[in-house]
């Protein structure tokens, strides 16, 4: 897929308008051809678009125009209006908004374990707590995926809470992740995730393992990322 732009933006539109060049299209917008230049160079898309809803009168297809003919988004709206589907693909694109926003409030919060602002992740820095806590999650999130909760199990919140808080991080975890975990660690993190986790949170969790544990790993320090990636290899 082709980035959105302004420049791909006036490729399209030249196209669609069956114009030769940027000159006749700078006349058609009503502006010169330095003014449209200084719209590329500028990644302008908006006063691009504001232009053409401005000055030219022809119909003109704003998906098509920024994403191009080739766009899947372009393609399945065009299928959706053939087909008379465009409740049906409505709904998809919004289980797939709405999916995609729980997971950035997801990420968002495994973020914040390290800290905030500068200073509340230059503590961490040089206490090692939030680190030590992203381990652990990810080593619980293991265990996770060896027990028989599942995405709508009854009582989830109560029974994803029970599994933490009955988890040990044992000695041979201390040895493979080369991490010494402390009490406070674990009552940290069983505080943290009854406040930031609620049960929609708790699915996408369980719905997503492969990608939080990827997510997570990249919040690490590199030498903890490589040592979990040693565990991935050895003890999976």
């Amino acid at each position: 897929m082709n980035e959105i732009n302004t420049e791909f933006a006036i490729k399209n539109l030249i196209e669609e308008l069956n114009l030769k060049n940027e000159t006749e299209l700078a006349e058609k917008l009503k502006i010169t051809k330095n003014a449209l230049s200084m719209l590329k160079k500028r990644n302008s898309l908006g006063t691009l678009i504001e232009k053409i809803l401005t000055n030219i009168d022809s119909k003109v297809s704003l998906d098509k125009l920024i994403y191009g003919y080739n766009s899947n988004c372009f393609l399945a709206q065009t299928l959706a209006i053939e087909n008379k589907s465009e409740t049906e693909l409505s709904d998809i694109l919004k289980n797939f908004i709405d999916s995609q926003s729980i997971m950035l409030n997801l990420r968002t919060k495994i973020q914040r374990i390290k800290g905030q602002n500068f200073f509340e992740k230059l503590s961490n820095l040089m206490s090692g707590n939030g680190e030590r806590m992203l381990v652990l999650l990810y080593s619980f999130l293991l265990h996770l995926e060896k027990t028989n909760i599942t995405v709508g199990t009854n009582d989830l919140d109560n029974k994803f809470h029970e599994l933490l808080m009955k988890y040990e991080f044992s000695k041979l975890n201390t040895l493979k992740y080369g991490t010494w975990v402390q009490d406070k660690d674990m009552t940290t993190l069983i505080e943290w995730a009854k406040i930031e986790l609620d049960t929609i949170s708790m699915n996408e969790i369980i719905l997503a393992l492969p990608e939080i544990k990827k997510f997570i790993k990249s919040q690490l320090y590199k030498i903890d990322k490589v040592t979990i990636e040693l565990v991935e290899k050895f003890f999976s």
